[in-house]
């Protein structure tokens, strides 16, 4: 009789436990279904994710904002695009370049136009734009130390047109920051810079090309960087030479703290003296080739990475056998030691 009395009150029990499990069930189900729909509309609020609030404009900042989860906002600037001048008018503010404070020279041929003088105090204007175009002549060189000891300018804007720049044309240039280029990163290695400080790179921190902080440089058509391309570039990271590459210039990339991949080279034959030289113990060169068809390339002193053991990766598609310093491409096609 005992038992069949504790059998009864067992079925009593289980509908209440059942009634519990789903209460907690329904706890959780509705917690979760909260928990998303709270979840979309804060991300359509912009919290929790990056939103533009401010467009930038070619000289001035644009910023983004962004709420966190507990109402903390932060905001981060965008860098000024700088102006894009085709034929002395910029294709994004419609501005005309302001050539009044340059002085041209034109080729006795009357084919191009070189900058030859500024008519300004130093240190007056900060934002410096060379035209594409003079009098219908395309200004193709800057001449020697024309805007040296300019310590006023602060950024400059040059044309794809530019092929050439004269020895020191930006020495003492120390507050220049921002270079914006008008043509593409393959235009820029084929400029022919006169000395290390002909080229702005060697005191400003940013390229931008095409509006974009240039910090990759990939070159598949060119067959050479010239001298001192990349002198001092802090933001450059990596670059990716193609298979036309065969030669890179002295200096091109001399003192580029950060960067620490240089991949391809796959049909390189001379790389300059200290074309590598100051880029730090990070830089790894991922060669796409053997070892002994690196050591046919002609390299000049001054590339200590490129002559060590520990500074050259050499490519295998499969994992080789044998110990070494091999590499080969990932998912994501970047490189990877073995």
């Amino acid at each position: 009789m005992k038992y069949y009395q504790e059998q009864e009150k067992e079925k009593k029990k289980l509908p209440f436990e059942k009634k519990l499990t789903l209460i907690i069930g329904v706890i959780i189900a509705t917690i979760v279904v909260l928990g998303c729909v709270w979840y979309f509309a804060a991300y359509r609020k912009g919290i929790g994710r990056w939103v533009k609030t401010t467009e930038p404009t070619c000289t001035e900042y644009g910023y983004m904002t962004k709420v966190g989860l507990f109402g903390k906002e932060e905001s981060e600037r965008i860098s000024p695009l700088g102006h894009d001048m085709v034929n002395n008018i910029c294709r994004r503010c419609n501005c005309t370049a302001n050539t009044k404070n340059l002085e041209f020279t034109v080729s006795s041929s009357g084919t191009k136009t070189s900058v030859s003088k500024i008519n300004y105090a130093l240190g007056a204007v900060a934002d410096v734009s060379v035209p594409t175009e003079y009098n219908g002549v395309r200004v193709t060189e800057i001449n020697r130390r024309v805007f040296a000891d300019s310590l006023g300018m602060s950024t400059i804007t040059l044309p794809d047109s530019i092929t050439g720049i004269g020895a020191d044309a930006f020495d003492g240039c120390t507050n220049l920051k921002v270079v914006y280029y008008a043509g593409t990163i393959e235009q820029w290695v084929k400029i022919s810079f006169g000395t290390e400080r002909s080229n702005p790179l060697y005191y400003a921190d940013n390229l931008y090309v095409d509006g974009k902080l240039v910090e990759t440089v990939e070159i598949s058509e060119s067959t050479q960087i010239k001298d001192y391309a990349f002198i001092n570039y802090k933001a450059l990271t990596k670059f990716v030479a193609g298979e036309n590459v065969e030669t890179i210039g002295a200096r091109a990339f001399y003192g580029c703290e950060r960067l620490s991949e240089v991949v391809g080279l796959s049909n390189i034959r001379l790389v300059k003296s200290e074309a590598f030289e100051e880029c730090g113990d990070r830089l790894t060169v991922y060669y796409h080739g053997s070892r002994s068809q690196w050591e046919s390339v002609a390299v000049m002193a001054g590339n200590e990475r490129l002559t060590s053991d520990t500074g050259v990766y050499f490519y295998s598609e499969t994992q080789p056998d044998e110990s070494g310093n091999y590499w080969y491409y990932d998912e994501s096609g970047n490189p990877e030691k073995w």
